[in-house]
Order: structure tokens, then sequence, then C-alpha cells
């Protein structure tokens, strides 16, 4: 699984595409690969972009050698639909990097959700690394910069002036364009809204605390909220009530239950 450690910079969203885009477009070996992607004077060692991306989409299992034919190189696990646009590969890239607990991916953007409005407090990735622990205290300021790419791409915030401002509103959108289980046009208890995302959302798992939504989290329900995808709704006499991290907005904080629209 690629960046189950480690986060290599070099891998970025727009590579690994380029890279798929190619090989669906026509097997080829590594080599000829090499010399449509990256030109010569980039080829300095083992070290390089082209090395960075074929690593990802290796461990990914997303490519196969066909020994048979010349060591061609081919799609794996992936299909043609998930490579037709960008939202299709960035929902596709989701479910591959966000899928699994264990992997240090995963575990550093919960961190880093965590943070909540801390994080305006990092100026650099490499201040941010000075405040890792755990599981997490081996990535470098090298691991969070390649993170930071992903993490842009894959809906987590907002990539400006060196950080990610937290806002789950491309992420949250991509997994209601998905699951078509969430019933739409219809409101429905805002638990019953929480308990579907946080099946498909691992990473917001440690971002909930009780009926408390954390600081992205609430930025990107009220992104979808302004964008009329969704409508946050409040009941008086509810007892079910749902904290958003509290700012001036319409939705200044309470919570009650929500329709999903239709777009």
């Amino acid at each position: 699984m690629p960046f189950s450690k480690k986060i290599n910079k070099e891998a970025t969203p727009k590579r690994v595409y380029a890279f798929l885009k190619l090989v669906e477009y026509k097997e080829m070996t590594k080599d000829e690969l090499e010399k449509y992607l990256q030109p010569k004077e980039l080829n300095k060692g083992n070290n390089t972009p082209f090395t960075a991306v074929y690593s990802f989409v290796e461990r990914a299992n997303l490519i196969e050698i066909d020994k048979d034919f010349g060591e061609s190189i081919t799609l794996n696990n992936i299909e043609s639909s998930d490579l037709k646009d960008w939202d299709s590969y960035r929902k596709f890239m989701a479910k591959l990097l966000l899928s699994n607990e264990n992997s240090n991916f995963l575990k550093f953007t919960s961190w880093y959700l965590q943070q909540e409005k801390e994080v305006f407090n990092y100026s650099s990735s490499k201040e941010i690394q000075k405040h890792l622990s755990g599981d997490i205290d081996t990535l470098i300021e090298d691991d969070i910069l390649g993170w930071r790419f992903w993490a842009s791409f894959l809906g987590i915030g907002f990539l400006s002036g060196g950080i990610i401002i937290p806002n789950t509103y491309q992420r949250i959108r991509d997994v209601l364009e998905e699951d078509l289980s969430i019933k739409r046009d219809i409101e429905i208890p805002f638990e019953e809204f929480m308990q579907k995302i946080l099946i498909k959302c691992k990473e917001f798992k440690s971002c909930i605390n009780g009926n408390n939504i954390n600081f992205g989290i609430s930025n990107g329900l009220r992104t979808l909220h302004d964008q009329k995808l969704i409508q946050l709704i409040k009941t008086s006499d509810s007892t079910d009530i749902w904290h958003l991290y509290r700012t001036e907005h319409e939705i200044l904080e309470d919570v009650t239950s929500i329709k999903i629209n239709r777009w």
C-alpha cells in the first residue's frame, strides 16, 4: 500500500494520473514510460519523480507486468472509468489512500484535522513536524510536503500559504455523490447522516467527540449548505442535537437534521 509509512513528495496526484493515463493509452515497458514522462536531464540516480511515481503505482498494485509480451505494463485493479476525468480519479484515490487505518497517511490526516484552528499557528511543514508524536513522529518535513498535495486534492482542505486550511467540503461531497443509499430531498436525523459519513470517511472518526463536530468538518458542512447542496436544519423540539464548531454563520452551531438535495 502506498504511503503506509513514508509519503514521497515527488509522487504527486498529477504525476500519478499522467502515468496511469499513459498506461491506459498504450502498453509500454518501464523504460519506454520513463522516456515519455521524464526528460533525460532529470534522470539523476534513483531518486527521481518517475521512480517515486512508479513505486507508488507498484505498491498500490495498480499495474502489472506482462512478461509474455516484452514486459509491457498494463493497468491492474483500476478501470478506465476511474481515470475518465479528475473527479473520478479523485474518488478512486480517496478509497485507496483513506481506507487503511494503519497507514501513516490516514493517521496524519486524522491528526491534522484534530488540530482545528491550531493549524494557523504552523508556519511551515517543518513547524508541523515538530509537533508530531506517536506512530507518525517518524514523518519528516518532506513527507508532510507530499501529504499537502494529496490532502488538497482529496478534499481535506485548501492549500494556502504553505498550510492546508481544514475544510472537508469536497471529501463529503464526493461521498454523497457515490453513496446513493443516503436519502435525498427529505429531512433525515443528523445522527443517521453522520453514521453514513463516518463509515466512508475513517479519517473523521477522531474528529467527532460525542455530538460535537470539529472545525474542518464543520467548515465542509457549512460550505455544502452555502452551495445549497445540503440543508442543515435545527428543530427546536428535537432532543438529539449536534454541535458544529461555533462560528459566525447562518448555522451558528446547533443542528438536528439534514436534507441532501439532488444535484
